[in-house]
């Protein structure tokens, strides 16, 4: 604005906005040479796969709060007002949510792989006669697999 402050919200990607940037805290463990941890950073992330609604999207809102040591790092979703994942570091907590993502598609592929339907008796093998042995696939299409035959198209050198 005028006086040289950003607005909120500040867009950054088509699925990602800033909705506060919080307050800088001088204590330790909110910043480093590295790093600032503002208390009250809020930022959303939409169409990130719902944990409620299994093959829908959902937003995903990720805040700084004041923790008792230090910054506390929380995710709560838009789709579930008592889903609420917390972490004392980033990664921590966003590891946690990419956790639950990947069980829930395990669950979801466990479920579509128990409802398909078994394989119909007319559709198995059949086993072949006794003392019969099926010739492998190599040794049925080739007549010839000396390794001098091997390789028909590289071109010879004529001299």
């Amino acid at each position: 604005d005028e006086n040289g402050n950003f607005k909120v919200p500040i867009k950054i990607t088509k699925t990602k906005m800033i909705k506060n940037l919080g307050e800088i805290c001088i204590e330790k463990g909110y910043h480093a040479t590295g790093y600032i941890y503002p208390i009250g950073y809020t930022c959303c992330i939409a169409q990130l796969p719902s944990i409620k609604r299994p093959g829908k999207n959902a937003t995903f809102t990720t805040q700084i709060i004041r923790g008792e040591t230090g910054p506390l790092f929380q995710i709560t979703c838009s789709d579930d007002p008592e889903f609420k994942l917390s972490a004392k570091n980033p990664s921590k907590v966003w590891g946690q949510l990419k956790q639950m993502w990947l069980d829930l598609e395990e669950e979801q592929n466990a479920k579509k792989q128990s409802q398909q339907p078994t394989l119909d008796a007319t559709m198995v093998a059949k086993p072949a006669s006794a003392g019969s042995t099926p010739a492998p696939p190599s040794a049925n299409n080739s007549k010839n697999n000396s390794p001098t035959n091997s390789n028909k198209s590289t071109p010879t050198k004529k001299k």
